[in-house]
């Protein structure tokens, strides 16, 4: 497998992403911003302290309070068969209001949460992750030799002051005794740095910040199986050098600056795009649709276009569309760094041997991913449970904000159930004024219900109530917000003139379907309506229009011959 990294930095993101054989499987970005506060370490003060929660609330410096558990305050407890032992202690006991503590942040503040805090902090070099305030030792289980494992145990315990503990990266696979040295070293002679600032350092001050994406990158990703590192400016590429020079020197000669447009050489765009989409694609012609809720992603897996063959059973076309989406469920799990709670939804296979299977893809290729994810199994539903360890901001928490209209909902108030709101009104308004017109102005698709097929609507109300409806329709407002109102002023004076004459051509994107006339289609100008007859078929493409008929608030038009 060919492994290729890309670096893109200008004065507004960094951007380094990872390629498998041409295909985008970890991307990360750093924005002017908005900078990850992970990793860093404060000198804080104890705000609340909870003991119904176990937990104290801490002022770090940022927006919102950090929470800190209980198990976060004091190094972990192991029995006698490794599992870990819950504090003897209560949070009111080693917390107190007004207490400054040097704490480290773990998570990312997301959503209505603060930042998760630790006062075990741990700093990563390139061949281990330090521990200062716990005595344990692990090591990565991408490490299998079992000699290398024994190894590297030995020699890293006896590097360490007694009392710190660390876990050996698999980076540190064939790592030279002096190498692990030279990282402890580093990494000890930071700590002692840290405490000394600590102790001069008064609440609330920031100690020290992890580093860059580029540094973080360079220690976490560059291994000798990359092919190349391909870097998109000359600055870039010198500070890259300088970086891997002292962190992955075996890596310097890699380090490119191509004289082509290595973005689109990739097609990144278009694979950041479908990175986002809730559809994904099969080789083999089904499909994933990958949906985000508050408290987990489900993914469901559809045949799609599969159907088979004459020889294959249903049963077959089943466990390869299966097999073939957990690969791609473990790839779409690290491209968009997905977190916490994972369900996926495979269709259902009657055989245990089958969802074995499956089971064994799947977690053949979470082993290669750095970040741990815990696979449940499968519910008396079907559902595959997983779990998966919060990394930071997925992709989707980068590239895209809730939608304003709304709300992150994912849909809106139908324009009939406006009507009805807005009729409300119009009864209610009807009996306290005596104007002789009401105006009336909505979101484009709702004053297109309004008005109606060819205004039959509008004229209907108008009848109806004896006065004279003046419908606009605006394109900013909300599908839910509408203005009702009594119009004084002169009737002339309120209407624009129409934006066409009769026999006008206008060249229009043809939004929708009438929703009361299947067969005929609507544009929208600036939120003046036209009817375009016998279009629906011809819905999200432009065409040439003439004009055929103008009202007030509408227009009608009718397709153009080839003759025009």
């Amino acid at each position: 497998m060919e492994k290729n990294i890309i670096v893109k930095q200008d004065e507004f993101e960094t951007m380094v992403a990872l390629l498998e054989d041409d295909v985008l499987t970890e991307v990360f970005f750093e924005r002017e911003h908005s900078h990850s506060v992970v990793g860093n370490v404060y000198k804080a003060r104890v705000g609340n302290v909870l003991p119904g929660m176990q937990a104290a609330f801490v002022d770090f410096g940022e927006e919102r309070n950090g929470f800190l558990h209980l198990r976060d305050t004091m190094a972990p407890r192991l029995d006698a068969e490794g599992r870990l032992l819950e504090p003897d202690l209560t949070i009111d006991k080693v917390l107190r209001p007004g207490q400054e503590i040097m704490v480290q942040v773990l998570k990312e503040p997301t959503g209505n949460k603060g930042a998760r805090l630790t006062m075990n902090p741990s700093f990563p070099g390139r061949f281990l992750v330090m521990l200062p305030t716990n005595s344990t030792v692990t090591i990565s289980r991408r490490i299998e030799d079992e000699a290398e494992r024994q190894r590297l145990l030995e020699q890293v315990k006896s590097l360490l002051p007694t009392g710190m503990g660390a876990i050996i990266r698999t980076a540190a696979t064939a790592a030279t005794a002096e190498e692990l040295a030279q990282d402890v070293r580093s990494l000890l002679k930071l700590w002692k740095w840290l405490l000394g600032k600590n102790a001069a350092a008064s609440a609330v001050t920031p100690l020290y910040q992890d580093a860059g994406l580029l540094e973080r990158v360079v220690r976490d990703l560059f291994y000798n199986d990359i092919g190349h590192i391909y870097v998109n400016n000359s600055q870039t590429a010198t500070r890259l050098a300088e970086i891997v020079s002292y962190i992955a020197p075996a890596c310097l000669e890699k380090i490119e600056q191509p004289r082509f447009d290595v973005m689109a050489v990739y097609n990144m765009s278009a694979q950041l795009r479908q990175a986002l989409a809730d559809k994904v694609w099969l080789k083999c012609g089904g499909y994933l649709v990958i949906q985000h809720m508050e408290a987990f992603t489900i993914i469901d897996v559809n045949t799609g276009k599969y159907v088979g063959s004459s020889s294959q059973s249903f049963a077959d076309v089943v466990l390869r569309t299966n097999m073939e989406a957990a690969r791609e469920v473990a790839r779409q799990m690290q491209l968009r760094n997905l977190g916490g709670i994972i369900i996926v939804d495979f269709i259902d296979m009657k055989e245990d041997e089958d969802r074995g299977r499956v089971m064994a893809a799947l977690n053949e290729e979470l082993q290669k991913h750095r970040v741990k994810t815990n696979v449940l199994g499968f519910t008396q539903l079907g559902l595959l449970e997983m779990t998966r360890k919060k990394n930071g901001h997925s992709l989707q928490e980068l590239f895209e904000r809730s939608c304003p209209f709304c709300g992150g909902k994912g849909s809106v108030a139908s324009e009939d159930s406006v009507f009805v709101d807005i009729l409300a009104d119009l009864n209610s308004l009807m009996e306290q004024t005596q104007e002789r017109a009401v105006y009336i102005e909505t979101n484009p698709i709702v004053s297109s219900y309004i008005i109606g097929p060819a205004g039959e609507t509008k004229a209907a109300l108008e009848k109806r109530f004896g006065k004279k409806l003046c419908v606009k329709g605006n394109p900013e407002l909300k599908m839910t917000d509408y203005v009702v109102r009594p119009l004084t002023e002169d009737l002339t004076s309120m209407l624009d003139e129409a934006p066409f004459t009769v026999g006008e051509v206008i060249d229009c994107f043809l939004c929708e379907k009438h929703n009361a006339n299947k067969n005929d289609a609507i544009c929208r100008v600036n939120g003046y309506v036209v009817l375009v007859q016998d279009g629906a078929a011809f819905v999200g493409q432009k065409r040439l229009l003439r004009i055929t008929e103008v009202h007030q608030t509408f227009a009608c038009a009718e397709f153009c011959s080839a003759k025009d």
